[in-house]
């Protein structure tokens, strides 16, 4: 069994690692020497860690200390813990040091973090530094969409992990021009690649400044999958009539394919599913794809890492819009963008569209018709928006936890969920119809807390001409309504169905959980609250 908190150790008098092994720093990194009375015994990552000829040197190391090595087989614990009491009980020959964390104990801790990451299926991890809290400092991840606290780290461990994973583990071609060395001040980006005998993953990293001399480093995983076939759009969560759609908004030859959603909804994943339907359906076209940094290899369509195209006298901005114009120079039939992110870049891919070629992006928006403000925010006209060969479609996901079938449980009109939820949901579904469940919070073998992962969410928008009059005139509203008109007219979960009716209809099924769908959406009645409509205060929870 392996141990994971300091409190289940054996009773021990002091951290004496410094002291036995010497200055094998490779070493320290896996072992840990404790000391109770006289008898020193080991904590260790993995059992081959501590040889033969490592017990007979560090027994004659002992002896000269008046000490003796425990017979006994060592513990067996996690590389967090050994590096959490190396670090904070770092002592040489009875002198305190500063307890700074030495540079191979860091690059394992990170190792380490990153590889329970991937195992976990985290999509982030947050590393919090904070120097001036009372205590340790925090490493959290975002396990299907819910940041969970995993454990907590001296702050020496926390500020060395910020520092260093800058400084020399991060791509020094993916670092900002003018910043090659970390700087708490600034918010850096940059990309991180590891691969060692156990791990093969990729990281996207934002450095921020926090309160009191703090930091943040935020790290989103992007586990290497080289091999196998991606999900398809319904093994995400897309409807069939969803699906459908966005098909025959990738059948068009020109115009572009808007994927939008929050930070971490899944926009990345769903391209790449539709770009490996595209590249079997249309084998004798040309596929590219920009990327900063490249998240998932993609068989048989050319992938362009902005870090290449970067230089010290080229930034980001003017890096994306040079790729993009050399991809109309390139013979391209479909272009694909990691995301839209300033004017220029949205300039080029305008003259990209307007020469007849088709584009697949993401956009940050709120839902599918606030791509239209999102384009409009990026210096592109309405007249150009609401042409008839510009927008392809428009596509907004969320991600939501989908409930594990096995210990998840019912929920009826009895259930103790609150009175101000049981109404809410009493406005929109029949209790005695609807196959409505909870997560079980301790969650069973099958499951991590009740959750098996997350699925899709999504409402797709095909712009017809009467939307695009409407969008020309900035009369988006009245564009939306006609859309919705479509699903009240019999279009559900497909064309005229929000995001919010998609969630209720998985919660309908028992596959969210309306808890979930409340946290990602709001109150699960406001849908069907007009404008004009006059709420009772009385009926406000």
């Amino acid at each position: 069994m392996v141990t994971l908190k300091r409190s289940d150790l054996p009773e021990f008098d002091e951290v004496v690692t410094d002291r036995i092994i010497g200055d094998d720093e490779a070493k320290k990194t896996v072992i840990c020497a404790l000391r109770k009375d006289k008898s020193v015994f080991f904590v260790v990552a993995k059992e081959e860690n501590l040889t033969q000829r490592d017990i007979i040197k560090y027994t004659s190391l002992a002896s000269g200390k008046g000490w003796q090595i425990n017979s006994g087989r060592p513990i067996h614990a996690d590389l967090s813990l050994i590096a959490q009491l190396n670090v904070a009980n770092r002592k040489t020959d009875g002198q305190s040091n500063d307890n700074q964390p030495e540079p191979s104990e860091v690059t394992a801790m990170f190792h380490y973090i990153c590889k329970n990451a991937v195992e976990q299926k985290a999509s982030d991890i947050f590393i919090e530094h904070r120097p001036e809290a009372e205590g340790d400092n925090l490493i959290k991840m975002r396990i299907n969409g819910l940041v969970e606290t995993i454990q907590s780290i001296p702050s020496s461990m926390a500020g060395a992990l910020v520092a260093v994973s800058y400084n020399a583990i991060a791509d020094d071609s993916s670092k900002v021009a003018d910043h090659s060395s970390f700087v708490r001040t600034a918010i850096l980006n940059a990309a991180i690649n590891i691969e060692t005998e156990d791990l093969t993953a990729r990281l996207r990293a934002v450095y921020m400044p926090a309160f009191k001399n703090g930091s943040d480093l935020i790290l989103r995983v992007l586990p290497e999958e080289s091999s196998g076939k991606p999900p398809s759009l319904e093994e995400l969560g897309y409807t069939g009539k969803q699906s459908e759609i966005i098909n025959r908004m990738a059948a068009k030859t020109s115009g572009v394919l808007i994927f939008s959603g929050i930070a971490g909804s899944g926009k990345s994943t769903t391209i790449r599913s539709l770009l490996d339907s595209l590249q079997r359906r249309y084998s004798g076209k040309r596929i590219a794809m920009i990327e900063d940094p490249i998240e998932y290899k993609n068989e048989g369509i050319n992938q362009i890492p902005l870090a290449d195209i970067r230089t010290k006298d080229r930034d980001t901005k003017q890096a994306w819009a040079e790729a993009v114009k050399g991809l109309v120079r390139a013979n391209v039939d479909i272009m694909a963008l990691g995301e839209v992110r300033d004017d220029v870049t949205a300039g080029e891919m305008v003259d990209y569209i307007l020469t007849g070629h088709q584009v697949l992006t993401t956009l940050h928006a709120p839902s599918a018709i606030g791509n239209v403000q999102r384009l409009e925010r990026l210096g592109i006209s309405r007249d150009i928006i609401a042409g008839p060969d510009f927008v392809s479609g428009f596509v907004y996901q969320r991600l939501l936890p989908r409930l594990c079938q096995d210990c998840s449980t019912p929920i009826n009109s009895e259930s103790n969920i609150g009175n101000s939820l049981h109404n809410r949901l009493s406005k929109i579904l029949d209790f005695s119809e609807a196959k409505l469940r909870l997560r079980h919070e301790e969650g069973c073998d099958h499951c991590r807390k009740g959750y098996t992962g997350r699925v899709v969410a999504a409402e797709t928008m095909l712009l017809d001409n009467t939307m695009r009059e409407f969008i020309k005139e900035g009369k988006d509203s009245k564009a939306f309504n006609h859309w919705r008109s479509h699903g009240l007219r019999g279009g559900i979960l497909g064309h005229g169905t929000t995001a919010l009716e998609h969630a209720q209809h998985l919660m309908e099924k028992g596959i969210v959980s309306p808890i979930d769908v409340e946290a990602a959406f709001g109150y699960i009645d406001m849908q069907n609250i007009e404008s004009d409509d006059v709420i009772d205060q009385a009926e406000l929870p």
